[in-house]
């Protein structure tokens, strides 16, 4: 049975169309025989990007029929605190919407490695999201310690027992340390899927670009990143989900 391991659109909420870009087509079994992991095998065909503070972006991220929405507090966001305020508010107020039952609402973080106060991301978000984004991941560990708090704080709910434990999502290939563990990674605890990107690690390399300048592909480099995510997925039985579409 074939399935489409990788028809996976991720987009900015800047963006008013969307495209689907197919990365691979591989003869395997279908999706809900290995993908244990992935919250009942949910399906992730497109991700959508929003800034988290961002209340024009905000109002309108559930009407684009995206299979996961992903409410960031990293790049986008310039004011910390202002958008995990926001993205309380959008959680709380949207929990009994209709179209939350067919949409994943997960939350991107700032690295565990950081300054950032990412604990405070995930407290702004976990009472109302699906689970959390995770940049620039390096081990597993990093994970681990992620699973242990996010199951201190479940264990704290004694009203809401029936709530599905939190997903983690981590982006794979920011860092040069990351791409050496990637298969580790991919089978850390909680992980429903796990995708990449070169932006960052492009600046860790000190590459100039990330493209041929001639045909546009991907340099060599980044193509590799992009084959072992979808090898690590593979192995460790989650979803493989392509880059930002550009």
């Amino acid at each position: 049975m074939f399935i489409q391991f990788g028809i996976i659109r991720q987009t900015v909420a800047s963006y008013q169309k969307y495209r689907c870009q197919q990365l691979f087509k591989l003869n395997c079994r279908p999706l809900s025989t290995f993908a244990s992991a992935c919250d009942n095998a949910r399906l992730r065909r497109s991700v959508h990007f929003v800034p988290g503070d961002n209340d024009k972006f905000l109002s309108k991220c559930l009407d684009v029929g995206a299979d996961t929405i992903v409410l960031d507090l990293e790049d986008s966001v310039k004011d910390k605190i202002v958008g995990r305020d926001k993205v309380n508010a959008f959680l709380s107020a949207t929990k009994n919407e209709p179209e939350r039952r067919q949409t994943e609402v997960l939350v991107r973080i700032n690295p565990v490695s950081s300054d950032e106060s990412w604990q405070e991301d995930i407290e702004s978000g976990f009472e109302g999201a699906d689970g959390f984004m995770i940049p620039k991941v390096e081990t597993k560990q990093e994970l681990i310690m992620l699973d242990e708090l996010l199951s201190e704080m479940e264990g704290k709910m004694v009203f809401n027992k029936n709530i599905p434990p939190k997903v983690l999502l981590p982006i794979a290939t920011e860092t040069p340390t990351a791409v050496l563990n990637i298969a580790d990674i991919a089978k850390g605890p909680r992980v429903c899927a796990i995708t990449w990107g070169c932006e960052d690690l492009s600046a860790e390399l000190g590459s100039y670009d990330t493209r041929e300048e001639d045909s546009g592909k991907y340099l060599h480099v980044f193509r590799h990143c992009q084959n072992m995510c979808l090898l690590a997925a593979k192995a460790a039985g989650v979803q493989a989900i392509d880059g930002i579409f550009q």
